[in-house]
């Protein structure tokens, strides 16, 4: 008993030091390097909402942008310097190769 608690304790731990918060902010709380960065850098992508992150006590901001159908997140540091570019998580942005396989499925539906 006394190994399963310690294992429990164990994992509690690492999940605890692995834990990040994100917290949503206003787009104007961004830093301005990064309010900046997205109108020069990211001309055509609108900005939808952004975040503040802590995860292991690394501060980084997160823009979802949006441009057409395509959605992705931009990564800035604590003081707004661009870090990288991500697909959205959940993004079911469909690619050519799916896209004509879709049509094709569909063709047959019909007949």
């Amino acid at each position: 008993m006394k190994k399963v608690v310690f294992l429990f304790v164990l994992i509690l731990s690492v999940a605890a030091l692995n834990a990040q918060t994100r917290t949503a902010i206003r787009l104007s709380d961004l830093p301005k390097a990064a309010s900046d960065n997205l109108s020069s850098q990211h001309q055509g992508w609108n900005a939808v909402d952004a975040y503040k992150v802590d995860s292991k006590g690394m501060m980084t901001y997160e823009v979802t942008a949006k441009k057409g159908p395509s959605e992705t997140v931009l990564v800035y540091d604590k003081d707004g310097k661009y870090l990288k570019m991500e697909p959205k998580k959940g993004s079911m942005e469909p690619t050519a190769k799916a896209s004509s396989m879709h049509k094709k499925e569909a063709g047959k539906m019909k007949k």
